[in-house]
């Protein structure tokens, strides 16, 4: 329980950075108990199908943790994984803790998306300086998504890497726009960007790709053209062989899901990818949708009760909200402010369209949920209007007709 223990005083530590506010501590304690119930649902379901684990990537990862956990070589076992940094963290949890349990492992999980509603906060209250209770709906909706949930809830990777992200935006961001550091958050970035590399091997790319180019645009804003210019030079120069690279780490990933797609065909996969990628993107952002999850036996590879009615509920709420993430992209006035974030998103976004032909599990949705509110937020508090109701009605009108139109599609 050592692992438990300490995210929840870091819950307690990050609460104290915003003075106990009343309402963040609602949404906080909320989303707890809308996760753990939840949580509690899919084990017991698990357990009436004579199981603990969900199956697919879950199963692996806790076997391996399982026998780390009966090793006195254990720690071994986890540095030989692929998944170090994940398989650490349960392996730990199932050693501290006073019965060793899959239930305490997805809790951990749980509480490092909660903590992660945390860091989000303070990024647009502090680093960019929301003083809205449009924050607050964001926190909800990132708190209360059924997919979102669904990602917390199963032992699995990808809410490490949410809440890693988070801390590395946050740092990072504050660091560079209002100059605040110290060394222990010097080594947090340190600690996130290895725990981050070793969760998503392309991530390096990524971070240097965003470092470029908020470097570019304050030598821009400075009229220094030169210096500019010259990073430009370097920056094309270095990419080819970086883009190389990242395509061959991307490849991983493609060939991994050709073999569920396409029987191994690798080459109808990549050259579809190459030149629809706009599609692809497309057809990212608006699945799974609710409809898949209704129809869950004919949809996933893996699937559970629990799982069919929380990505529903996920579903409909993300269509509720894409029409603002979409009206947030077509602000000049919004890319020019949050351009950091929405480089990551939409380098993260084209990326799993390209990988996955726009497809993808739904825990892929959860960190691109995370990153839209973070993008769209600014642009609720400073430019969304009533007037601009009817337009939002028209985007939802679109998003409902094609994303059930492509739901049903994939069906039939």
């Amino acid at each position: 329980m050592v692992i438990i223990l300490l995210l929840l005083f870091q819950l307690f530590l990050l609460l104290r950075e915003t003075r106990f506010n009343k309402t963040i501590i609602l949404i906080v304690l909320s989303s707890l108990v809308w996760n753990v119930g939840w949580l509690c649902i899919l084990h017991f379901e698990l357990l009436g199908l004579g199981t603990s684990s969900y199956g697919s990537d879950e199963t692996a990862y806790y076997n391996t943790m399982l026998q780390a956990f009966k090793s006195d070589n254990w720690f071994q076992i986890v540095r030989d994984d692929f998944n170090f940094s994940y398989v650490l963290f349960g392996t730990l949890i199932l050693k501290t803790s006073f019965y060793p349990s899959i239930f305490f492992i997805r809790l951990g999980n749980v509480l490092l998306l909660i903590n992660t509603l945390l860091f989000v906060f303070l990024l647009l209250n502090r680093t960019y300086l929301i003083k809205s209770k449009i924050l607050y709906w964001a926190l909800l909706f990132i708190g209360f998504n059924g997919i979102v949930t669904w990602t917390a809830i199963r032992n699995l990777k990808d809410i490490m890497f949410i809440y890693f992200l988070a801390i590395l935006i946050y740092f990072l961001l504050d660091w560079i726009i209002h100059k605040r550091w110290s060394i222990l958050r010097v080594i947090s970035m340190g600690v996130a960007l290895f725990i981050l590399e070793d969760i998503r091997q392309w991530f390096p790319y990524m971070i240097i790709a965003t470092v470029a180019l908020i470097v570019l645009v304050r030598l821009f804003q400075k009229k220094r053209y030169i210096l500019a210019a010259m990073l430009i030079s370097v920056a094309t120069i270095t990419t080819i062989p970086l883009f190389k690279n990242g395509l061959s780490t991307l490849l991983i990933y493609t060939v991994t899901y050709s073999e569920f797609t396409s029987g191994g065909n690798i080459s109808s996969l990549i050259n579809s990818n190459i030149f629809s990628l706009p599609l692809s993107m497309g057809r990212f952002i608006l699945g799974p949708g609710p409809i898949r999850g209704l129809f869950g036996v004919d949809s996933f590879l893996t699937y559970t009760t629990t799982g069919n009615i929380l990505i529903t509920f996920g579903g409909l709420m993300w269509w509720a909200v894409l029409p603002f993430f979409i009206l947030a992209l077509l602000s000049i006035k919004n890319i020019k402010r949050m351009y950091p974030i929405l480089f990551i998103l939409l380098f993260y976004w084209a990326m799993y369209s390209y990988s996955y032909a726009g497809s993808g599990d739904t825990r892929l949705r959860a960190i691109l949920y995370l990153l839209c509110a973070i993008y769209t937020v600014p642009f609720l508090y400073t430019e969304f209007r009533k007037k601009m109701i009817p337009l939002y009605v028209a985007i939802l009108f679109i998003i409902v007709t094609v994303g059930s139109y492509f739901s049903y599609v994939s069906l039939a």
